[in-house]
């Protein structure tokens, strides 16, 4: 798996949809995935309520390992399964890059 270095621990659903390049909708569908596999939505893809925030909570790290796990090397069988792991393959790496150039700026710090 790709070791990612998030700067938050935890990111509300608006800056989760921003960060992994993904609309609401396939967001909603992915936790409905997640639950049909048997595991908690905190399990599966960090996902939590805090009392008192209204939007819902992601665990970076538990929804990257998901989404790489059950969307990217998976079999596709149409053109838009084949879009949608283009999509996301691009919002990691994206993701990767941006992690490596905070990872080189405190370095050169």
């Amino acid at each position: 798996m790709y070791n990612f270095k998030f700067i938050k621990p935890y990111y509300p659903e608006v800056e989760i949809l921003e960060l992994f390049n993904i609309s609401k909708s396939t967001l909603q569908r992915y936790r409905a995935e997640a639950l049909k596999g048997g595991e908690t939505l905190w399990e599966a893809i960090g996902y939590f309520h805090i009392d008192g925030i209204k939007s819902a909570m992601y665990e970076p790290v538990k929804l990257s390992n998901w989404i790489l796990k059950n969307k990217i090397n998976t079999k596709t069988n149409y053109n838009h399964d084949v879009a949608e792991k283009e999509t996301l393959r691009e919002g990691l790496l994206l993701l990767a890059n941006i992690n490596q150039n905070q990872q080189i700026k405190k370095v050169s710090n």
